[in-house]
């Protein structure tokens, strides 16, 4: 395993709730869902910065252009 931080953060209730929903439904623990929003957060990131533009495929095979602030 590589080198490990602990890190203490303060977050709002909502968020702790997203978050343990998130862990829910992937079955995984709290600190996986923080390191797996902090890596795809990363990667959408470094995307926009190439000049990419973030497409999401609705059910109806539409696409939206995802506009994040």
């Amino acid at each position: 395993m590589s080198d490990v931080t602990r890190v203490t953060v303060n977050l709002p209730n909502e968020v702790i709730e997203q978050l343990k929903a998130l862990a829910a439904a992937n079955n995984t623990t709290l600190t996986d869902a923080i390191k797996r929003s902090i890596e795809i957060n990363k990667y959408l990131t470094d995307r926009e910065k190439e000049g990419s533009k973030l497409l999401i495929e609705t059910p109806d095979k539409k696409f939206q252009q995802l506009i994040r602030t």
